[in-house]
């Protein structure tokens, strides 16, 4: 589902910029992962090894090979004032954009024009050891088939060293966020698109002992979904998909040379709902794990990433559901093949929950590419395409998401960048209890203002 932004007809949008950005969400299948890991082995590290203050090596860095996108945050570092020993970074993205089916309909598709503007404030620490950081990001959009919607999300964490290696780390973050349109069933047509609230906290520490490496994390988080309202005026209730979802994960990693280190990974999660039979019909509480083993490098000038494969297994309280079993994959990978391109592909298959009708569960598999290319130092032209395989279990059913972007980004100076972004996303759900199927083209343009 939507982690953030309005963007109600779908999640193309945001996708977008996901992929365009270089996120590190990535995805390859078994013999990507196993050409990968020979070449770790075989390509050797012909680079000076990354050396700490104390004059030993720093087994765990990895910013050797800097994509377009880090170059453009880094020219960035500087920006905001100086408060003491923070940096306050204020943020402002006005857009003007097209979309041709902005309520993501199946038979009678509405166009619009979108007006959004986002407004985000960052405060970051400049602290020689530990870190304190918050944001409050408010994005609103505007369309003129008379709605709008408005998100407020805000986040704080920090880390403690506590020495040379080992710190603590810890957050906390409130969101009200907006539920893109293409998530509602298969003809169900609201008069405003559905709000609901994430609360969000972890706590977690990370231990290095020269090559080995020890991190752990516990994280909590509750989605509370509010009530919509049918075209027709009717309420439209949604409480059976308010959850708790409690996760704690421990992993460990090995480094092999200074540019590459094998690790293992596992992961535990409970999720709970607030309402259970007789209020609903079906029980969704489950619990799970996942186990992952791969590979993070950093590898001469061509490539760098991390791969893991492993197994997910997730259970269900309510007897004589069968246990979803099957393989896990998450990773992603930057090739390099010039100083000025960044090409970027990641995959991720795992278990997620399911919120249609009657099922508990689906198995979701992602995958994507993006090319950045660097045309001038302050001209950042992109192109990503993203596919997504979701196979829901307990009901007959199987969603296919497609999406295609093309887009730049022109930098006037430090303070000001201009953007234009062209899309197009298709979703098609197949089979007995089939949801809602559509196709949707957008366009935009903008400014995004930073001091």
């Amino acid at each position: 589902m939507a982690a953030s932004g309005c963007c109600l007809s779908a999640s193309f949008g945001t996708q977008y910029q996901r992929l365009t950005a270089g996120a590190k969400m990535p995805k390859c299948g078994v013999g990507a992962v196993a050409s990968v890991l020979a070449a770790i082995f075989m390509i050797g590290d012909v680079r000076a090894q990354p050396q700490v203050e104390d004059g030993g090596t720093d087994y765990f860095r990895r910013d050797g090979n800097p994509s377009v996108r880090d170059r453009q945050v880094e020219r960035s570092a500087e920006l905001g004032w100086r408060l003491g020993g923070f940096w306050l970074k204020p943020q402002v993205s006005l857009d003007l954009g097209y979309s041709d089916n902005v309520a993501a309909s199946e038979t009678d598709p509405e166009a619009s024009t979108v007006y959004q503007a986002d407004v985000r404030i960052d405060l970051e620490s400049n602290w020689g050891r530990h870190e304190l950081h918050g944001s409050l990001d408010i994005p609103t959009v505007n369309y003129t088939s008379d709605f709008s919607a408005t998100d407020v999300i805000a986040e704080l964490g920090g880390r403690l060293d506590i020495d040379r290696g080992l710190s603590v780390n810890g957050g906390a973050s409130y969101g009200r966020r907006t539920e893109p349109y293409s998530f509602l069933p298969s003809g169900v047509e609201l008069s405003d698109p559905l709000e609901y609230d994430t609360t969000g906290a972890y706590v977690g520490f990370a231990q290095t002992f020269n090559r080995v490496r020890l991190a752990g994390r516990a994280s909590m988080l509750e989605r509370d979904f509010h009530d919509g309202e049918l075209t027709n005026g009717l309420p439209f209730e949604v409480d059976d998909r308010d959850v708790t979802q409690v996760s704690y994960g421990l992993r460990a990693d090995y480094a092999m040379t200074a540019r590459t280190s094998l690790f293992v990974s596992a992961e535990a999660n409970t999720r709970e709902h607030d309402l259970v039979p007789p209020a609903v019909l079906v029980n969704k509480d489950s619990e799970g794990y996942e186990v992952l083993v791969g590979a993070n490098f950093d590898l001469t000038h061509l490539m760098s990433g991390e791969l893991g494969v492993g197994y997910y297994a997730q259970s269900f309280d309510e007897p004589g559901v069968e246990e979803q079993t099957g393989f896990a994959a998450r990773g992603q990978i930057e090739w390099y093949p010039d100083e000025l391109v960044t090409v970027t592909v990641g995959v991720e298959r795992a278990v997620s929950e399911a919120f249609a009708v009657g099922a508990r569960s689906l198995v979701n598999t992602d995958a994507n590419i993006g090319i950045d290319y660097e045309y001038r130092r302050n001209i950042i032209l992109s192109v990503a395409s993203g596919y997504s395989f979701e196979e829901y279990g307990e009901i007959d059913r199987q969603d296919r998401r497609w999406t295609v972007y093309a887009g730049g980004e022109y930098e006037f100076n430090r303070f000001t960048s201009f953007n234009a972004r062209i899309g197009h996303g298709e979703q098609e759900s197949e089979g007995a209890d089939f949801g809602r199927s559509y196709e949707e083209n957008v366009a935009s343009i903008g400014v995004r203002l930073r001091r």
